[in-house]
């Protein structure tokens, strides 16, 4: 019997979800609205990936039951999108 993964809770702290809305503004001056919301929905569906990738990110010193990921896009795919030059 395989064991199952247990699923965690991932929430945003308001901090985060602000910084969230600055980089969709961001994105959206420098980009356009189309990829300002492709880039922050790739943004959400990585950081939902701790609730069951939990064990891939890195531990909080000062908070030792919470968990962290550096979440970064390849150069390779920026390269492909036709908002950038």
């Amino acid at each position: 019997m395989v064991a199952k993964t247990r699923r965690l809770s991932v929430w945003l702290s308001p901090a985060a979800l602000a910084s969230l809305e600055e980089i969709w503004d961001w994105n959206a001056r420098t980009y356009g609205p189309e990829q300002a919301h492709r880039y922050i929905t790739f943004l959400r569906v990585e950081t939902a990936k701790l609730a069951t990738l939990y064990f891939a990110g890195k531990s909080v010193p000062s908070r030792p039951k919470r968990s962290c990921i550096t979440i970064r896009r390849h150069r390779k795919a920026m390269a492909t999108s036709p908002f950038m030059s």
